[in-house]
């Protein structure tokens, strides 16, 4: 059970970072300034990167689900349904 507990843990910061690295290539959309024109021209001036950073994106997504899965093997022990609402709120946010 340690050990899955300390699999979440560097599951989660390695989510955070991830999040940290996808807004800093491009994949952060500003809400102030939506032009589309504009955003398709950052893309194409930096194609590379904002193909990594939905590269990094599909990772993060991936991880988030395997965090979850995770998270209710080390609690299940604990409590089935604290496991089960995780599950649900990993639906959700599909």
């Amino acid at each position: 059970m340690i050990k899955e507990m300390i699999l979440s843990g560097f599951l989660f910061l390695f989510i955070l970072v991830l999040n940290i690295i996808m807004g800093s290539l491009g994949y952060l959309i500003e809400k102030d300034d939506y032009d589309p024109d504009v955003i398709l021209q950052k893309i194409n001036k930096n194609h590379k990167n904002f193909r990594l950073s939905i590269r990094l994106a599909l990772i993060e997504h991936g991880s988030v689900i395997a965090l979850t899965i995770i998270l209710f093997i080390a609690f299940s022990s604990y409590n089935l349904s604290l496991g089960l609402f995780g599950l649900s709120l990993e639906q959700e946010k599909v």
